[in-house]
């Protein structure tokens, strides 16, 4: 009798006593919470957006992606040595806009953050030449040199 009250005594506090040594590991380095958008939860396509979040294992790489149909990578970044890091991501221009989640993800720790894609997307900065100048140029030349050439074809035709 003893020795089944032993057994089954003896099973439920090991299972407490590793309860207890790992729940605040997983808890400190695991499950879920909200990610940090600083102050909008609203950008652009084509925008940035600085986000960030604490609770990761210090050192570990944590990921970045948005959703909406299907994930898209936005980045990676590795976790300081008090588990936060920090990640400046720019909205994919393609993106439709609409509501969106923000997931970073690193070891069992998930941060998640609802976001509005809005807006028009942001053009890129110009960077072509000044063609028109160029065409100008050309066609300017091109026209005194085709005057050059007529110029001296009269003057033969007069001699």
């Amino acid at each position: 009798m003893q020795s089944k009250l032993f057994k089954f005594g003896l099973l439920p506090l090991i299972l407490i006593f590793t309860l207890a040594i790992c729940l605040p590991a997983w808890a400190q380095y695991g499950g879920t919470g909200d990610l940090g958008t600083g102050d909008t939860t609203t950008a652009p396509p084509g925008g940035t957006m600085t986000i960030s979040g604490s609770g990761f294992e210090p050192g570990i790489e944590v990921k970045v992606y948005i959703h909406s149909d299907y994930g898209i990578y936005l980045g990676s970044t590795n976790a300081d040595s008090n588990g936060y890091f920090s990640l400046t991501v720019t909205i994919p221009s393609d993106l439709p806009v609409g509501e969106h989640t923000l997931t970073a993800t690193g070891g069992d720790r998930v941060l998640t953050s609802a976001i509005t894609v809005a807006g028009s997307v942001v053009s890129t900065a110009y960077t072509g030449a000044p063609i028109i100048f160029i065409v100008l140029v050309g066609t300017v030349l091109y026209g005194l040199g085709a005057a050059m050439i007529l110029k001296n074809r009269k003057k033969k035709n007069v001699a």
